[in-house]
């Protein structure tokens, strides 16, 4: 299996004049993709350079679950304290993906940590 270019990467729109504009995602050293299907509006093409951006976050949260979940441990405490860090990590993946504007039922859960070490989520906006 290849690797893929090194993130984190970021999503930038370039303006043409005369032509059409589109959205650039880079990385530190490269260009990784380009979104500039003029058949989408610009909100959904914006939307997708959000998300393409986003992979190398959801990726590695997604490896963080994926081991948690193959290599848990018997202490519940330690697997809990795991989780509220890596539910951090996604937040933040997340968030970049589908940009800063959502909606009050859009709201991504909050976790909290309770007093013996274990996560509850919270919900509420």
């Amino acid at each position: 299996m290849s690797q893929h270019t090194p993130g984190p990467w970021r999503a930038e729109k370039v303006e043409m004049p005369q032509t059409w504009d589109y959205w650039e995602i880079s990385s530190d050293s490269e260009i990784v993709a380009e979104i500039d299907n003029t058949d989408r509006t610009t909100e959904v093409q914006e939307a997708d350079a959000r998300l393409v951006a986003a992979a190398p976050e959801l990726l590695s949260s997604l490896r963080v679950i994926f081991d948690l979940s193959r290599n848990g441990s018997s202490n519940v405490v330690d697997v809990d304290k795991r989780l509220l860090s890596i539910a951090s990590e996604c937040r933040q993946a997340i968030t970049k993906a589908e940009g800063a504007i959502q909606s009050a039922n859009e709201q991504l859960a909050q976790p909290v940590e309770t007093v013996e070490g274990s996560v509850a989520i919270k919900t509420d906006p």
